[in-house]
C-alpha cells in the first residue's frame, strides 16, 4: 500500500466481462507477489505453490470473485456459482441442455477443469449447501436436522 492510502470498505460488485482477463492477471501477480510468504522448507528441498493454496485467509473470497466475474453474464439467469459448486438450471429439458452447453463452453475457453466424478446432469434435484433443491422450492435436508 502507498503511505498515504488508508483502507475502505466498498460493496461487493460484478465485474464487466471485458475486465475478466484483467481479474486473472491480477490474481497472478498477487500470487506471485506473496510466494514468498508461502515457501516452505522439508528435509527434500525448498518449495513454492505454482497456485493459489486453499488455506490463506483470503483465497475464498478471491476465488469466488474470480468464479462471478467469469460467469457474470450467467448468475441469475441460467445458472448460480458459489465457490466450486456449480447450479445450472432451465424451465425445460432442451432448456437446460443449452444452458449446460453454454456453461461448458465458458469453462473450456478459461481453462477450468472439472471433476467428472462429482457431477452430477439432469437431476430434478439435488443437495446444495445442506438444502435440497426441486422444482417444489427449497427443503430442509432431513440428514441435516
Amino acid at each position: 500500500m502507498e503511505d498515504e492510502a488508508k483502507p475502505i470498505r466498498q460493496p461487493q460488485r460484478r465485474l464487466n466481462p471485458h475486465l475478466q482477463e484483467v481479474v486473472r492477471a491480477e490474481v497472478l501477480k498477487l500470487l506471485h507477489a506473496d510466494q514468498e510468504k508461502t515457501i516452505f522448507t522439508c528435509p527434500f528441498g525448498t518449495y513454492a505453490y505454482r497456485r493459489m493454496p486453499f488455506g490463506l485467509c483470503n483465497v475464498p473470497a478471491t476465488f469466488q470473485r474470480c468464479m462471478l466475474s467469469i460467469f457474470s453474464d450467467m448468475v441469475e439467469r441460467i445458472m448460480e456459482v458459489f465457490m466450486d459448486d456449480i447450479t445450472i438450471y432451465g424451465g425445460t429439458f432442451e432448456e437446460c441442455l443449452v444452458n449446460l452447453e453454454a456453461v461448458l463452453n465458458r469453462c473450456i475457453e478459461k481453462d477450468l477443469v472439472l471433476n467428472w466424478e462429482k457431477c452430477h446432469f439432469m437431476a430434478h434435484q439435488g443437495i446444495v449447501l445442506g438444502h435440497i433443491i426441486s422444482e417444489k422450492g427449497i427443503e430442509v435436508d432431513n440428514a441435516k436436522v
